[in-house]
């Protein structure tokens, strides 16, 4: 009889233990998670099925911000079951063009360290010019 109020007390116990865990672990996964920042050019493209229509045919490829995007089935589709899909992309842009404009302008480091300025101060001489006048 000495032993069942241990046993229940031992159980308590590890209940007590075990929601104690699972109650960490969710907040602990709750607070890593973090707030999603929002995607203001998420995109889709139209990804044609096999009997598509010429309407979506003549988009495929074409990128369209989410909420510019036709939605499918097109208006003028013949195509007895549509199997034109979207394809979601994070940004409408299809390629890094940063970097093709920074070479252009030479900001990267193979273009060398030359030193393009005159060697005349434009502020210091428009300085003099002000206080002279007044």
């Amino acid at each position: 009889m000495s032993i069942s109020p241990f046993l229940i007390a031992a159980l308590l116990v590890f209940v007590g233990c075990l929601w104690w865990v699972r109650r960490r672990d969710k907040t602990r996964t709750l607070s890593t998670a973090g707030p999603t920042t929002p995607q203001p050019y998420r995109c889709v493209a139209i990804r044609p099925g096999q009997e598509a229509c010429p309407g979506v045919r003549s988009l495929a490829g074409r990128r369209f911000l989410v909420p510019a995007a036709p939605p499918l089935p097109l208006a003028n589709c013949a195509v007895a079951s549509c199997q034109c899909r979207y394809a979601h992309f994070a940004d409408r842009r299809d390629d890094e063009r940063r970097h093709s404009n920074a070479l252009l302008r030479g900001l990267t480091p193979h273009t060398g360290n030359i030193d393009h300025r005159s060697g005349r101060d434009r502020r210091r001489s428009a300085a003099a010019g002000a206080d002279a006048r007044h």
